[in-house]
């Protein structure tokens, strides 16, 4: 069987109940999986920004395999913001993970969800 999943990293556990008209109802063994990603970034905001205020806006990266895995990690501008330093690039040991930080300058008030 082939199910797509999420793009999390979680562990899904299943069981599978079955009925038939000699055993009746049986459930099986339960089972799980890990879904994971080779790499993969974590922004947090804050809950707003003022126009004209500066923050520093930590952009963390993970690599989950177990190997070096080079990346370029790009902050583009936007209406809304300004970024200094839009494009990094690291290279991260194997299931390693690195903080990169930005100074955006917002443009207009801004409020995260």
């Amino acid at each position: 069987m082939e199910k797509y999943t999420p793009h999390t990293i979680t562990t899904w556990v299943a069981e599978a109940v079955c009925s038939d008209l000699e055993n009746g109802l049986t459930a099986s063994k339960k089972s799980s999986f890990l879904v994971s990603q080779d790499f993969f970034a974590d922004i947090i905001l804050p809950y707003s920004v003022k126009r004209g205020e500066i923050l520093p806006l930590n952009v963390s990266v993970f690599n989950t395999v177990n190997q070096k895995l080079p990346m370029k990690v790009t902050v583009l501008d936007s209406e809304q913001y300004k970024v200094d330093g839009a494009s990094k690039t690291v290279c991260l040991n194997e299931r390693d993970s690195k903080i990169e930080t930005y100074q955006v300058v917002a443009k207009v008030f801004i409020k995260f969800h």
